[in-house]
C-alpha cells in the first residue's frame, strides 16, 4: 500500500486492493479517522479501492509526521484485518459455546 501526502490539499491518498482487505476491514480501521478527517472510499475498480483523506484543520504536516501517520495507518490496517481473520476463524467456535450456553437454560 502506497500512501501519499498532497501538502496543497492537506490530505493522504492511497489505493488498497480489495483482496488485501475487505471493505468491512478498511470501514473498521478509517472509523477511528473520521474525528481528524473527512474520508472518501471510491470504488471505482475491480482490484481496488481509492482512499482519500482531507484534514479537517487543513494544516500541513512536517515530513517527520507525515511518516508516523502512514506507519500508524497502515498498523492499523494489519490489525483490523488480522482481527477479521480471528473473527472469521472463530466463528465455529463462538457459535457452539453459545448454542450450548442457551441449551443449559432449557
Amino acid at each position: 500500500m502506497n500512501i501519499t501526502y498532497d501538502s496543497h490539499n492537506h490530505s493522504f491518498n492511497f489505493n488498497i486492493t480489495k483482496d488485501l482487505s475487505s471493505k468491512e476491514v478498511i470501514m473498521k480501521c478509517l472509523y477511528w479517522y473520521q474525528d481528524a478527517y473527512d474520508i472518501d472510499i471510491n470504488d471505482n475498480s475491480l482490484i481496488s479501492l481509492n482512499v482519500i483523506m482531507n484534514s479537517k484543520k487543513k494544516i500541513n504536516l512536517s515530513v517527520e509526521e507525515q511518516g508516523m501517520f502512514i506507519n500508524k495507518l497502515k498498523q492499523d490496517f494489519i490489525d483490523f484485518s488480522l482481527r477479521q481473520i480471528v473473527t472469521n476463524e472463530t466463528k465455529n467456535i463462538r457459535d457452539l459455546l453459545i448454542a450450548k450456553a442457551f441449551k443449559s437454560f432449557e
